[in-house]
């Protein structure tokens, strides 16, 4: 939240607040094109948080994983992962449901609306 106008408290008490989403690891200016975001740099595993996190980013074991992780997709998933939350109160796929299946299954294996069910 930012707070360079009011408070958190004032916010709060408002009921508006100034929400800025930030840090998807790849910001990069478009114009020119260049590969200076660190998702572009840097394919190596990152402390994701799963539930919104893209399924090559929870596994170690996929072909050409490091070009995958180097694409801008993962943070268009995560920015989708992050609004469908915004928008339904939960996350995609309930992985604490599932806690004893890999996170990367679920995602590729099962549909979102099952693995929210514990189905």
């Amino acid at each position: 939240m930012r707070t360079n106008h009011l408070s958190v408290a004032e916010q709060a008490d408002e009921g508006t607040f100034d929400l800025c989403l930030i840090d998807f690891g790849s910001s990069v200016s478009l114009d020119p094109p260049t590969a200076s975001g660190y998702t572009a740099r840097c394919a190596m595993m990152r402390c994701a948080t799963a539930d919104y996190a893209p399924p090559e980013m929870l596994t170690v074991d996929l072909p050409d994983l490091t070009e995958l992780r180097k694409s801008a997709k993962i943070d268009v998933y995560a920015a989708a992962s992050v609004i469908f939350g915004l928008a339904g109160g939960s996350a995609p796929y309930d992985l604490g449901a599932h806690a004893d299946a890999s996170p990367y299954r679920i995602k590729t294996d099962g549909d979102a609306a099952a693995a929210r069910h514990g189905a």
